[in-house]
Parts: structure tokens; sequence; C-alpha cells
């Protein structure tokens, strides 16, 4: 006899053994329950997916339905990237999100209608796009929740200090983040999911060993 399994056992079940981290980490393009449900019991803070169809590890209404409904305690962003308003609103009505995520500045002031926090994700190439930011800052910086930074360690370790001064939250998605961990720790963390190779086997690779080492231990 095959029993129907009950998510609510389940979803009571993640709470008792839901861990704490030591600082704030958001998880890129989850496509997977098991990405969902393992970094969630570690208390990862928010889980991103991708709502853009044809994006890489797109999720479609049904698929986000079937995995948020299993995982409890972290919250939701619809990663858009480029995408344009008019998408991002087709898509408020589909998905039940936390966030939004956005990598056009252009439609912070629109996007805010919406009622939904705001992450801007942001590449910094170089020192010379501190001007691009600090003009964004100055018409768009009260419409963000957070700024999630595509950075290189080395640049990263340059302006650390200047970082520190935006009164803004920080989510920072670096190279090698298990050998940067102290210097990431001071803000955000970003990671990015691997698609499943196969349903139920996931290998969680570099999430899981930074995930081990922010771990507060009881």
């Amino acid at each position: 006899m095959v029993l129907e399994a009950d998510p609510y056992f389940f979803l009571s079940l993640q709470q008792t053994i839901e861990m704490a981290l030591k600082t704030f980490v958001k998880i890129n393009q989850v496509s997977s329950l098991s990405d969902a449900r393992y970094c969630a019991g570690m208390g990862v803070d928010v889980l991103g997916f991708s709502l853009v169809e044809g994006t890489p590890s797109y999720v479609d209404p049904q698929q986000f339905k079937e995995i948020t409904q299993w995982v409890s305690g972290p919250q939701f962003a619809g990663e858009f990237g480029s995408a344009s308003v008019d998408q991002i609103k087709l898509a408020t009505v589909d998905y039940a999100i936390d966030f939004i995520e956005t990598s056009d500045p252009d439609h912070l002031e629109v996007l805010a209608d919406l009622d939904i926090p705001i992450i801007l994700k942001f590449a910094m190439s170089s020192s010379a796009d501190f001007g691009k930011l600090n003009e964004i800052f100055s018409f768009g910086g009260d419409l963000l929740q957070y700024l999630h930074l595509e950075i290189s360690t080395s640049l990263l370790e340059e302006h650390t200090s200047t970082l520190s001064q935006l009164k803004k939250p920080l989510i920072m998605n670096v190279d090698q983040p298990t050998t940067n961990l102290d210097l990431i720790s001071q803000f955000g963390i970003s990671l990015t999911a691997q698609q499943e190779a196969q349903t139920g086997l996931q290998d969680y690779g570099e999430i899981m060993d930074v995930l081990e080492e922010l771990e507060i231990e009881n």
C-alpha cells in the first residue's frame, strides 16, 4: 500500500532540526526540492528562483508551488535579471514571492509600486563601477531592500571599507567563497545552486561547504 506524504508533517519535522547561520545567506537559481529542503534546514534566509522562461534553472509556476509548499523558514525571491516590468508584473500574479530581484536599476521606481521588497543585482567588474553604484543610490537607494553584488575577491578586498559604509544590507557573490569566508561573512552571502542531475540525487558541493562553516554550534 502506498501512503500519501503529508507535507505538514515534514514541515514540522524540518522546523525541529533547522540550523542557524552566522550571517545572511541567499541561494540563487534553486530548481529542485532537494536544494530547497537542504538549504531551508540549514537556516538559509532567502531562496531565489529564476522566473523568466528561457533562463537557466527556470522554474514554472507549478514547479515553484510544488517546491515551496514543502519548505518552511526561508523567504522566496523571484530572480528576473533584466526582464521588463511587464514580465515581472505578470509573474507576481502566478508566483507567491517575498522579493523581486532585478538587475535593471531603471525599473526600481515602477517596481516599488508593487509593494514587494526589491533586491538589486549589480555586477562590479572594476573600481569605476562605484560611480554607477553611487548614481543608483542617489535616485533609487531608498527603494531597495538589499543590494546583491557580483564582485571579484580582489575588488572586494580593495573596497571592503567603502562597501561597509553603504547604508544598505549587502549580499556578496564572489569567486571561491569557501576560501574567502572570513571576508564575505562580514556581509550577506550569495551562493548558486546546481541543477539536479537526477531527481533526489544532488551534490551540494560548495553550498554544503560554506553552510557548514557558517553553522552556529549549539
